[in-house]
């Protein structure tokens, strides 16, 4: 093995070590306790810290700055740029990205560039997909939005309810008795009862 790949397999060590360090949690209770980060993905990056104070994180293997202008071409050609770099051009089976405008004619004119050179896995009829992630989260931010004054209502209630323990005390008296569960369909009553006891 070469000196080149022994230092890059130590330094990833080193890395790996500085987050599992960085993950154990501090002695005193009452510091402010750093996210914890479970997952080895995060060896590849590194924190950033911006002019404002803001902490990013940046992917270390990703040399590129995106600057301001995120059109369609520039991130077509940010992406071409970092596939070629990496040379896996004719490796990407599929790329995954929300419903933006922007990412549709990156990905769109990626894929052009990419069946122009042969490059595409089953003639790219699996490369441009949506995250269903972020569709899901749309679709429930919309059934939200329909219920929103209910939801905020619960949370005042659940708020009034946790600022004393006499009106806590009242509220378990009130909703476990026999007679007042049938003035409220019992799930409802159930429910609320959940949400109350989550929020203390």
């Amino acid at each position: 093995m070469d000196d080149a790949t022994t230092n890059v397999d130590e330094a990833n060590q080193n890395k790996e070590k500085d987050v599992i360090e960085a993950n154990e949690e501090e002695a005193n209770p009452f510091a402010s306790k750093k996210k914890k980060q479970t997952s080895r993905v995060w060896v590849e990056f590194k924190e950033v810290t911006l002019p404002d104070g803001t902490v990013k994180v940046e992917y270390i293997h990703c040399k590129h700055q995106l600057g301001v202008n995120k059109t369609g071409v520039v991130i077509c050609d940010v992406l071409q740029k970092c596939l070629a770099e990496w040379e896996i051009e004719d490796k990407v089976w599929t790329i995954s990205v929300d419903n933006a405008t922007y990412n549709d004619a990156a990905i769109r004119m990626l894929k052009d560039n990419l069946a122009y050179k042969n490059s595409l896995a089953l003639n790219g009829k699996l490369f441009h997909v949506r995250c269903c992630a972020h569709i899901l989260n749309l679709l429930v931010q919309d059934g939200l939005s329909e219920i929103e004054d209910i939801v905020f209502n619960v949370h005042e209630s659940v708020t009034h309810l946790a600022k004393a323990k006499s009106r806590h005390l009242i509220f378990s008296e009130i909703a476990f008795k026999e007679a007042y569960f049938g003035l409220w369909h019992k799930v409802e009553c159930n429910i609320f009862h959940a949400i109350y006891c989550i929020g203390v």
